[in-house]
């Protein structure tokens, strides 16, 4: 089952280099042409306009060394790196656009929330604030904890007692290696990285599900 799961999670991603590399080679293909417009002469050199194909007179170079010289546009490198630039920002926009679609139709969750809640964990992971990921958790939950399967932690003071355990290197590499481009979504939630850590919202005291928690970390 994680096998398929990761195969499925990383369908998007790799589609989207194949398009970044085809057009990355589109590119320096473009460019190599450009570079090939460079001609070598010895004693002589010329200029040929570019924009309309003629070539003026050889003139002589003084003391008859070999001079060479760049034909083409200079911009062209500038432009190349552009367009990849541009390319790159909108596969990723188209890619982050999915992951919107499958949060609000299949997860059936606020985007702007889930969104939120994303960066948030993504930035208490990082600094390892163990008070505010603990308050995130949906309790009660099941973890693994010396070697013991699916233990039940109840609540929060028990999950900071326990959260070198919970959150080891494991969940905390998934986590801080997972884009939001790269989510996986269904019908339970949100995923990060292979299943390590799912989110999803909860109902809250006012009888909606706008609470975001962790609903499951997998140790």
């Amino acid at each position: 089952m994680r096998i398929r799961t990761l195969v499925f999670h990383m369908q998007p991603p790799l589609r989207f280099l194949a398009r970044a590399y085809r057009c990355f080679d589109f590119l320096m293909r473009l460019s190599a042409t450009a570079a090939r417009r460079t001609h070598t002469w010895t004693g002589f050199s010329a200029k040929v306009d570019c924009y309309h194909g003629e070539r003026p007179a050889l003139q002589s170079v003084p003391g008859g060394n070999q001079h060479s010289e760049r034909l083409g546009n200079p911009m062209i490198p500038m432009i190349r790196i552009l367009l990849v630039s541009v390319f790159l920002l909108t596969g990723l926009r188209a890619q982050e656009s999915k992951v919107d679609e499958s949060i609000q139709t299949i997860a059936g969750l606020d985007i702007q929330q889930a969104r939120a809640f994303f960066g948030k964990v993504k930035r208490a992971v990082d600094q390892g604030d163990r008070k505010a990921i603990a308050r995130w958790v949906a309790y009660p939950t099941q973890v693994d904890l010396k070697g013991a399967k699916n233990v039940t932690i109840r609540t929060r003071a028990e999950f900071e007692s326990h959260f070198d355990e919970i959150m080891n290197t494991k969940v905390v590499d998934a986590v801080r290696k997972q884009t939001y481009e790269g989510l996986f979504v269904n019908y339970q939630g949100v995923m990060f990285g292979n299943g390590e850590i799912w989110f999803s919202a909860i109902k809250g005291p006012g009888g909606k599900f706008d609470q975001y928690r962790i609903i499951k970390i997998n140790n």
